[in-house]
């Protein structure tokens, strides 16, 4: 991490790094930490709690900000932290998410050792069947991508830096296209789990890690 922090100290600046690093820490400490009792006692939380803590441990915040090294454009703090420029963020992360949980799936449930997925959240909450909350998953995905576009062609209030954010939105697009082309791709994926870079471990495992 610190090899990745100096060389991009190496070509943007300080106020980059910065969110770069916070948004690191965010998706550890609010992500992947907040997921891991769950996983442990191979039981998925509520759906509204699992979107809550999906959307950080997918660990896309981070790099959805790549978009301002590619456009050279970086926000400054107050157009960043306006509430309507991260609700664009927030849904993105979890168009990355829901994404990842849908291409995930036959891995995971060859594997029987995930619980944190959203198709498998859906199933418990509503009591559905598997094809049922794989359209629901499809579903909720199409509703956030809608949503991070609707926000963005609604509201154009940024002013002199409008058309910074609208080039963070689209490299952010781009990025998102990318991540998806990865999943079909990838052998991570494959059905079945043997394309699965690394071997799972039994609860006793982990929790003597």
């Amino acid at each position: 991490m610190a090899l990745i922090r100096d060389e991009f100290r190496a070509l943007m600046p300080d106020i980059w790094v910065e969110r770069f690093i916070y948004y690191f820490y965010q998706s550890f400490r609010y992500g992947i930490e907040l997921e891991y009792p769950y996983k442990i006692a191979q039981r998925p939380p509520s759906l509204t709690l699992f979107k809550t803590i999906r959307e950080y441990s997918v660990l896309m915040r981070p790099y959805l900000i790549f978009g301002e090294i590619e456009s050279g454009l970086v926000l400054p703090e107050h157009i960043f932290e306006h509430i309507v420029f991260q609700k664009m963020i927030s849904h993105m992360t979890l168009v990355v998410a829901w994404q990842n949980d849908i291409h995930s799936l036959p891995k995971e449930m060859a594997k029987g050792t995930e619980v944190f997925n959203l198709v498998f959240v859906l199933q418990q909450e509503y009591n559905l069947s598997l094809e049922d909350a794989c359209s629901e998953a499809l579903n909720i995905h199409h509703k956030e991508l809608k949503e991070a576009l609707t926000l963005h062609a609604e509201y154009r209030e940024f002013g002199e830096y409008q058309e910074h954010v609208d080039k963070f939105v689209y490299y952010a697009g781009v990025g998102l296209q990318g991540v998806n082309s990865f999943y079909l791709e990838t052998e991570r994926y494959k059905h079945g789990g043997e394309g699965f870079a690394w071997p799972e471990m039994s609860n006793t495992d982990k929790i003597q890690l």
